[in-house]
């Protein structure tokens, strides 16, 4: 027999499988139609049509949409996509069973900016521009200012206290980001850009005020004429910097996040006491300087002002020898005063890149003198005046994960080794520690058509999982029991406090609005640093093997709980929950062991590969 023509059968039977416990349709009872998605007074973040579903008894019974028939499903759940118009929009949902009929009816806000401007009469679209927030740089600097009207107009940006005016460009498809490129708040900063025509922009250079540290209005119209009655007035304020002025501040508590751009899973760590200047703002965001060079967005709540500061002087960094554990292999660098810290960690070759911002210029080093066979060699480098980044390679496969915190001034760099040191097929998990995370709580998680929860299913598959897993030597632990709330950030610290070898956080997906759900579906697994791409790679590939849904493959993203964790960590999202298909699925119990299975499968080849 062809695999293609097995492989159809499979999936044929496995869903009549799944199928096996939908509700029979009873003669003459009344409709009964739940709409689950969208919830009364939601904000729906579509542009021409979004999705509606829920679900209704009989089973059998048709549903229309806005006079579109839905997509059902014989468990009585439904799906439509239907079209929809900006401002208050309604969904009227209605079952009809012979004579009898139920209506549900949703109401929504659609936002404006998500469709074109009418060209009459003329206005500004007030749910779109930006700045939309207090905005403070120095002079000189480049302002971003978009706004929105209707296609072909011709608006400006004006700054009345200075008597500066500048005409928006309508941005194509192509320019829209590259025109902002100046702009202190470019890239990521600037606000989501609607696929619409009649989004007009402009990067204005901040010539000085006459009294600085004072509030300017942003006002647009639309003409060269600041008195044109057509205008739009945001009630965010631009604050124009002392140039003669540091702004020096103290960092209040560490910031640690991902950063943007091509080197993948890199991570930046703002120790609480690091001294920074202030160089921006936008709203609850300060863009910082830390060296001569770099600069980074944190949290505005992160920083204090200090008036009064002079400048510190560049910190020497001085590395020491390694200190060798059992479990893993410390590096110390002695410094006057906690620096900024970037790390990125490599897969080929395997190793660890330690930048440090605020560094004093000492000479390039070379050392191999280190006891512990896990390091190959450390090199540093001058990267910039003030900038020194040390590389360590290592002699390992694959990478356990590493700590980096301060000690006083000491900088610590911590690399675990590996768990065990030889593949067990026996027993392949005897020897580590993993933690596995049910997804969301207190918060509910997506929502199924049947109304069931992310929350609670997410515990049910780490149940069989951990069941699993322990036959096979591990020792696992989990996050939470079935009703507790954890938050994030907690997930991450019960995982590295325990020392877990290995992090698996078990979700079920959905999609945003505006997208058509019927195309878009199945599993995935995602990562954020280089150690955690081989156990996704592997998960996913048996994923892809063993559940008969489509699979979308492995997706690098910054997720919190993959890019705070000290060990490899993983996101699972076995199925759509909003789908009604894949939802039948996630609520079998087969589906649920086939996906328990491809984990334990997927780490077995990685620890294969790995040991």
């Amino acid at each position: 027999m062809p695999a293609r023509t097995a492989h159809l059968m499979y999936k044929t039977a496995f869903l009549l499988l799944v199928l096996s416990g939908a509700v029979v349709a009873q003669k003459g009872t009344a409709p009964q139609l739940t709409v689950v998605y969208p919830e009364e007074g939601d904000v729906v973040q579509a542009g021409d049509s979004t999705y509606v579903f829920g679900h209704v008894t009989p089973p059998g019974v048709p549903v229309f949409v806005n006079g579109l028939r839905a997509k059902k499903y014989v468990n009585g759940t439904f799906m439509a996509v239907v079209p929809v118009s900006p401002g208050v929009f309604r969904f009227s949902c209605l079952a009809i069973d012979g004579l009898d009929s139920t209506r549900v009816l949703r109401s929504v806000r659609i936002p404006d900016y998500l469709f074109e401007t009418p060209p009459e009469p003329a206005r500004f679209d007030t749910s779109f521009f930006f700045p939309a927030a207090e905005y403070e740089l120095f002079p000189g600097e480049h302002a971003a200012f978009l706004a929105k009207t209707a296609r072909g107009k011709k608006p400006f940006v004006h700054i009345p206290e200075l008597g500066t005016s500048r005409a928006l460009r309508e941005m194509s498809s192509r320019r829209r980001r590259r025109s902002m490129r100046k702009a202190v708040f470019a890239g990521d900063r600037l606000p989501f850009l609607p696929k619409v025509r009649g989004v007009y922009g402009t990067t204005l250079p901040v010539p000085a005020p006459s009294s600085f540290d004072s509030t300017l209005t942003v006002m647009f119209t639309l003409s060269s004429d600041p008195a044109d009655s057509v205008r739009l007035m945001p009630p965010a304020r631009l604050r124009v910097l002392d140039p003669a002025r540091e702004y020096w501040g103290i960092i209040d508590s560490e910031v640690r996040s991902g950063l943007p751009g091509r080197k993948r899973g890199q991570i930046l760590i703002l120790p609480q006491g690091a001294l920074v200047r202030k160089k921006a703002r936008d709203g609850n965001s300060l863009h910082v300087s830390v060296s001569a060079k770099s600069r980074f967005w944190i949290p505005a709540t992160a920083f204090s002002p200090l008036d009064s500061l002079e400048p510190p002087k560049p910190a020497t960094a001085v590395l020491a020898r390694s200190e060798s554990e059992p479990d893993l292999v410390r590096l110390r660098i002695f410094l006057q005063r906690r620096l900024a810290v970037t790390v990125l960690q490599t897969r080929r070759p395997q190793q660890l890149r330690l930048r440090l911002y605020g560094t004093a210029k000492l000479p390039d080093m070379l050392r191999k003198d280190f006891s512990d066979p896990i390091l190959h060699e450390i090199r540093g480098r001058r990267m910039a005046d003030d900038e020194y980044e040390y590389t360590i390679r290592l002699n390992m496969k694959q990478q356990w994960g590493y700590r980096v915190y301060y000690d006083n001034t000491d900088l610590i760099l911590e690399i675990r080794k590996p768990p065990v040191q030889r593949f067990n097929p026996e027993l392949p998990f005897e020897g580590l520690l993993i933690c596995l995370d049910p997804g969301h709580s207190p918060d509910e998680g997506a929502t199924g058509p049947t109304g069931s929860s992310e929350k609670v299913v997410t515990p049910e598959y780490t149940r069989l999982l951990k069941k699993l897993l322990e036959e096979k030597g591990a020792t696992v632990m989990v996050t939470r029991n079935d009703t507790a709330g954890v938050t994030l950030a907690a997930r991450t610290l019960i995982a590295d406090a325990a020392g877990a070898h290995l992090f698996i956080s078990m979700h079920f997906n959905s999609l945003p609005d505006g997208v058509n759900p019927f195309p878009l579906r199945g599993s995935g697994v995602y990562y954020y640093t280089s150690q955690s791409y081989l156990p996704a790679t592997y998960v996913n590939d048996y994923l892809r093997k063993i559940t008969p849904l489509p699979n979308y493959g492995v997706t690098y993203q910054s997720l919190y709980v993959c890019r705070q964790t000290a060990m490899p960590a993983i996101l699972l999202e076995p199925a759509f929950i909003m789908h009604p298909l894949e939802e039948m699925y996630i609520l079998n119990g087969e589906y649920r062991r086939r996906v328990a299975e491809a984990v334990v499968k997927g780490l077995e080849a990685f620890l294969r590969r790995a040991l």
